[in-house]
């Protein structure tokens, strides 16, 4: 079943793109998620694009498809191409952890959406070694609660990586990692995806 997918994604974004995504999502399944979910889902392109930011795509918790933004890819002679490939499994990284997060632990559980949610923290955690090279266990907790005048407040938590850097990933991971952030020291692991070194 696998092999559709990879036949249609090759047929739509060009020769061999089609291999290299199922090839990295099947393995992002096998290492990150321990086969939990699969890589049997439809990546499709869409035209949306957003005043608000520049997205790459999303993940769609009802059809269960991965929504690729027009913008990572160009038309050539033989159709839609990819204009960068490490981009393209950057974004899939991305969306895949929202899969896991809506398939293997049940969808986001905060009211301040999906990337302000244990799920989500759980999800980039797991994936972390084999897409950014760093174990981020304990790095995902932006926010800690203390007590001021008899209060109890959420407060930024300094030792953690920051709600915006937690839902940004994994870029921004890799941009820390490329500023050398202290947070980061001695937690470098083995089991990075070649696909993006």
């Amino acid at each position: 079943m696998i092999q559709d997918f990879k036949n249609a994604a090759n047929l739509f974004y060009g020769e061999s793109l089609g291999d290299l995504m199922y090839g990295f999502l099947q393995e992002l399944c096998e290492k990150a998620f321990n086969n939990k979910v699969n890589a049997e889902v439809p990546i499709v392109m869409t035209t949306a694009q957003s005043a608000y930011n520049r997205f790459s795509g999303w993940y769609n918790s009802e059809s269960h498809t991965i929504e690729l933004v027009n913008h990572l890819c160009k038309s050539s002679k033989g159709g839609l191409v990819a204009k960068d490939n490490k981009e393209i499994l950057l974004t899939l990284a991305h969306e895949f952890c929202h899969l896991y997060q809506f398939k293997a632990l049940g969808g986001t559980n905060s009211k301040r959406g999906p990337h302000r949610c244990k799920n989500w923290y759980e999800s980039i955690t797991l994936a972390s070694p084999f897409v950014c090279g760093v174990d981020i266990s304990g790095l995902c907790k932006p926010l800690k609660s203390v007590r001021e005048n008899g209060k109890i407040r959420k407060v930024s938590n300094e030792k953690s990586l920051t709600e915006s850097e937690l839902t940004h990933w994994p870029r921004s991971i890799i941009e820390l990692l490329r500023q050398g952030d202290e947070r980061f020291k001695d937690r470098a692991v083995e089991g990075l995806c070649e696909l993006l070194i």
